[in-house]
């Protein structure tokens, strides 16, 4: 398993600049692909929030070129407030390219905010690893979150949950039908 983590690694970081470009095409209203607050440094800027199912799309198109086939797994959280969430999986390995929009809390408002420093720089770009490994990430950004601001933000209660592997969306991920039908046009992938 060690091994497929590092390969999978090794395919996304070194395509990541075209990962992004396709992820702006996939999707033209992409504002919050970057922090606002820092503007230096495009890797450590990334959150791509509300682009987890054009991350995925490319993510998955780039792995299965690579000889990798992922299921891509959706979550859904609220009621009211109606989110969902998708991700990679490829055996137990979770692959989520936007998992930093769901550590975000805007008590961190300016840039040397202990906590934001830590999201955006300290922890890896995305995510790739087990249910086991992402949850020790999520434990010690919880107890972060407590210890900077005295109590955790809202939105890091159960967060856990996000990576969940509940309902298999993987259908609808297909590049070749995708293609066919003209929900996306190849020239707007570059991987």
């Amino acid at each position: 398993m060690q091994m497929m983590k590092i390969q999978i690694n090794k395919i996304i970081s070194s395509n990541w600049l075209n990962i992004i470009k396709s992820v702006k095409h996939l999707e033209k209203n992409h504002s919050k692909l970057h922090h606002p607050f820092i503007c230096n440094n495009l890797e450590a800027s990334y959150i791509g929030e509300n682009l987890c199912g054009e991350s995925s799309f490319i993510a998955k198109k780039l792995l299965q070129n690579n000889g990798i086939n992922t299921l891509v797994k959706e979550n859904h959280k609220g009621i009211a407030n109606y989110r969902d969430h998708v991700f990679l999986l490829h055996d137990s390995i979770i692959v989520d390219l936007t998992w930093k929009q769901f550590l975000q809390d805007e008590r961190s408002s300016f840039i040397d905010c202990k906590y934001l420093q830590y999201i955006q720089f300290d922890l890896p770009l995305y995510f790739v690893g087990t249910k086991e490994e992402i949850n020790f990430e999520l434990e010690k950004v919880v107890n972060l979150n407590r210890n900077i601001f005295g109590t955790i933000n809202d939105d890091l209660f159960q967060i856990e949950k996000w990576w969940n592997d509940e309902k298999d969306v993987t259908y609808r991920f297909n590049y070749d039908r995708c293609i066919e039908s003209g929900v996306i046009d190849s020239r707007d992938i570059f991987i």
